[in-house]
Formats: structure tokens, C-alpha cells, sequence
């Protein structure tokens, strides 16, 4: 009798046992996987993640940039017959598509220059002008990536120029016989080719967890350009009267220094 007694006693704490510990189990195994899914979308990126989102290829870029234009020959000897600056000042706005890891690149560059102004002054008159430069151009790029921290390129480009002039003709006296012109503006188109050559310097990696990476990188860059024949406006101011003129610039060249910021997407 108290063997079988003692025999039920194990059975039920034995039973007991056996539940607690499924109940234990069941409360565990979710809590576990839980935190098992949560570890798999981890908040910090190891150096491996790191590296494997920079070799990432980023194939659109957008960039703003400052210009300097040196106008050469008989460009440059047309700005100074209207008293002008030799040397203009401008803000240039790029667009390209990267086929990276392919070293190749197709670009596009919309800018305005402003080339100075210059003033002349006789004795009824005083003549300003305002000179400005618009190139809008698309080239071809080789440009390899060489450890995803610099971006060395060579380009060919074409497209077209706009050289615009415009003339103001103030009275210096005021009398009967005075009159006066206001702005007149002049603008000739030419075709333009060139070449270009330029490095990217990475500036900082932009990394977005979980997979997105975006880079900013300083662009310095050359070109020469050449243009098809372009009239320029000349002014010539005599005793009493002034006059405009068109002159013919044969192939206008130029060289142009770029300063710019361009985005990596």
C-alpha cells in the first residue's frame, strides 16, 4: 500500500514537472525567436558591410560648379574692342550617367558666363555694354574608379554657344538735338567642340543603414573649346553720332577652369 502510494506521488510530481517545464519551453522559444529576428536587421554595419556598399556602383551624377574663361586670339582682341574684361566669371550646372564599374560616363553642361562690361564715353555719349557666354554642351567621359577615392577623366564635348552683347547708349548732355537708345541686345549662336581632362576627389561616403550609399566629391577640371565663326557686335562711337557693327570672330577659342561639387547617386 505504501509503495503504490509513493509510486502515484512520483507520477504526479513527475506529471507536474513534465508540464512546467513545456510551459516553460512554449514561453521561451517565442522570446527567443523574437530576438533571433530582431539580431538579423542589425542597427550598425560591420567593416564588411561597409565595404561591400562602397563597391556598390553609383550611376548618376548632379553637380554645380564655378568657371573661369580665358578667351584666346581674336575672341579675347573682340572683348577688349569693347572695352571689356579678358577673363569672365561664370556658374556651370552637370548632369552625367556613370556606367560604373565601366570606365565610361555621358555628360551634360549647361552654364552662363558673364564676360564683364565695358564703357565707352564721348563727347554727346557714353556707350556700356554687358557681355555674357552661354555653352551648353555633351561629351563622352573615360573616367575609371580608382579605389572609390579619386575619379581621373578624359572627355570630348560638343554642342553649342551663345555669345549675347547687349549696348546702352547714354546722352552725356541734355539738349534738343540729344537722343537716346536703351539696351540693345546682340545674339549669335556658333557650334562648339572641345576636350576636357579633370580629376573627382571623394569628399565624404554618405552610408544609409540598411543598403544605401551616396558619395560627395570635389571636381576640378580643364577645357578647351572651339567654336565655328561667330559676329560679334562692335560699337564705335564718333563726334555726334555712334554706330553698331557686326564683326566676324573666326573660331573663337577659349579656355575653361572648372571648381565644382558634384553628388554620387
Amino acid at each position: 500500500m505504501f509503495f503504490r502510494f509513493l509510486a502515484r506521488s512520483c507520477e504526479v510530481k513527475t506529471l507536474r514537472y513534465t508540464v512546467g517545464v513545456m510551459l516553460a519551453w512554449l514561453a521561451v522559444v517565442p522570446l527567443a525567436s523574437a530576438q533571433q529576428t530582431t539580431a538579423e536587421v542589425p542597427d550598425t554595419l560591420d567593416q564588411a558591410t561597409i565595404d561591400y556598399l562602397m563597391d556598390q556602383p553609383l550611376n548618376w551624377m548632379f553637380g554645380m560648379n564655378f568657371m573661369v574663361v580665358n578667351p584666346q586670339d581674336s575672341l579675347r582682341s573682340a572683348y577688349q574692342s569693347l572695352d571689356a574684361p579678358s577673363v569672365g566669371y561664370g556658374l556651370g550646372f552637370d548632369v552625367a550617367y556613370y556606367f560604373d564599374p565601366i570606365p565610361l560616363a555621358i555628360t551634360g553642361q549647361f552654364a552662363v558666363n558673364f564676360m564683364g562690361s565695358g564703357s565707352y564715353q564721348r563727347t554727346e555719349y557714353r556707350l556700356e555694354s554687358q557681355n555674357v557666354h552661354i555653352p551648353v554642351t555633351v561629351g563622352v567621359r573615360f573616367q575609371p574608379n580608382l579605389m572609390n577615392t579619386f575619379f581621373p577623366y578624359v572627355e570630348g564635348v560638343g554642342g553649342f554657344s551663345l555669345f549675347s552683347t547687349s549696348a546702352e547708349v547714354r546722352p552725356t548732355r541734355v539738349d534738343q538735338n540729344t537722343t537716346f537708345t536703351g539696351p540693345q541686345p546682340e545674339t549669335n549662336a556658333s557650334w562648339t567642340y572641345g576636350i576636357g581632362a579633370g580629376v573627382m576627389v571623394t569628399l565624404a561616403n554618405i552610408i544609409t543603414i540598411p543598403d544605401e550609399v551616396e558619395r560627395v566629391a570635389i571636381d576640378v577640371r580643364f577645357r578647351y573649346l572651339r567654336n565655328t565663326d561667330v559676329a560679334i557686335p562692335a560699337f564705335q562711337l564718333d563726334a555726334g553720332s555712334y554706330t553698331i557693327e557686326q564683326v566676324l570672330v573666326p573660331s573663337p577659342r577659349m579656355v575653361m577652369f572648372n571648381l565644382g561639387v558634384i553628388g554620387h547617386f
